[in-house]
């Protein structure tokens, strides 16, 4: 790689700590094993990896319902199962007494 792209990579890694190896490189025209060895070399780490974690929770009186981490990315058919699986399993858990007292239904 030329000094010139080198510098830019740098400048980014830098300047722009949230953009992936990945976005750095299209955005200079080089591969990102390019961009992430240029990186590493220099001793910039300032790239970070993106992820996400679905997480459900719920309040119940006064009580916290057991957070869930969701594996797959939220959709329809996902929440369906969930709320056909996961929530029932966790619904079983509490006492009648509280589930009662809540009142889920809005018009009650």
């Amino acid at each position: 790689m030329n000094t010139g792209n080198k510098k830019i990579v740098l400048d980014i890694v830098s300047n722009e700590p949230g953009n992936s190896t990945q976005e750095i490189a299209r955005l200079v025209g080089v591969s990102h094993r390019t961009v992430h060895t240029t990186s590493t070399q220099d001793g910039q780490r300032g790239h970070q990896w993106h992820f996400g974690v679905n997480v459900w929770s719920a309040i119940l009186n006064t009580q916290i319902l057991r957070p869930v981490f969701l594996s797959n990315r939220p959709n329809a058919d996902n929440y369906l199962r969930f709320l056909n699986d996961a929530l029932l399993d966790i619904l079983m858990d509490l006492s009648l007494t509280n589930v009662i007292s809540a009142r889920w239904c809005p018009g009650s």
